[in-house]
């Protein structure tokens, strides 16, 4: 008996791994949803924060290299409310794209009178 839980784990490891992959592909979380449709991305804030935002094209994304942007003047989504982003306006987007990638994130103060994001988070948006 000891032997069949023995190869039992891994399969159980695999498995539980396998199933934690499709987390990050999720079209929304506790605090932000992301769908396409009408050839926009809809951002929808649940958030009782202002969410900062990035969109890029999933297969473009090694090429570009980007830096959250934190503060008032960096796109964002208002406390609660909802933004939408036309295909046109995704860095990378071309008629072969199939996914987009949704960077988001809260700033927060960084204590010497400026902003930081507080940490990235993404949702992956099928078109």
């Amino acid at each position: 008996m000891p032997l069949i839980r023995r190869s039992l784990f891994p399969a159980l490891a695999v498995l539980a791994a396998i199933g934690c992959r499709s987390a990050p592909t999720a079209l929304f979380d506790d605090v932000l949803a992301a769908t396409s449709s009408g050839g926009a991305i809809r951002l929808q804030s649940r958030s009782v924060l202002v969410i900062n935002y990035f969109l890029l094209a999933r297969d473009a994304s090694p090429l570009i290299d980007w830096a959250p942007c934190a503060g008032p003047g960096c796109p964002a989504i208002p406390a609660g409310g909802t933004v939408d982003v036309p295909h046109a306006q995704v860095p990378g987007l071309t008629a072969a794209t199939t996914e987009v990638l949704t960077y988001w994130w809260h700033s927060v103060a960084d204590g010497r009178g400026g902003f930081r994001p507080d940490s990235l988070r993404v949702l992956i948006v099928p078109l």
